[in-house]
């Protein structure tokens, strides 16, 4: 196929289009990045009942809340980085973090509520 014609005449390349979809993912991930901050600092309240230190279900809850402003840090720089450089993988990369982040926080809190009846002072 000849490259020459007006560009509104050639087809575009569907291997690495700049989505809009990056710069929105990274839009949304960057302002839920700011909003993750005070969750995040409050996490360290889960260790103020008596015994809940020694609670792994409560370690693994808190590492999630407490990583979720670093994951939609990178969550926002990834779509930043696809939409400017029109990389699918890392696109791809970006939407499947937060995804990963959630199940696991979902995963911890059914672990708590299953194996500690929702309080953070048994022993797991």
């Amino acid at each position: 196929m000849s490259d020459t014609g007006p560009a509104w005449v050639m087809p575009q390349s569907r291997s690495a289009p700049r989505s809009r979809l990056a710069l929105g993912v990274g839009i949304v991930a960057g302002c839920v990045c700011v909003a993750s901050v005070v969750p995040s600092m409050m996490s360290v309240m889960m260790f103020d009942a008596p015994g809940s230190e020694n609670n792994p279900y409560v370690w693994a809850f808190f590492a999630g809340i407490f990583c979720a402003p670093l994951v939609f840090l990178g969550t926002s720089v990834l779509a930043i980085c696809a939409y400017v450089w029109r990389r699918r993988r890392l696109l791809q990369l970006a939407i499947g973090l937060p995804c990963v982040l959630t199940i696991y926080v979902i995963v911890t809190i059914i672990l708590l509520q299953s194996r500690c009846a929702g309080s953070f002072t048994c022993t797991g």
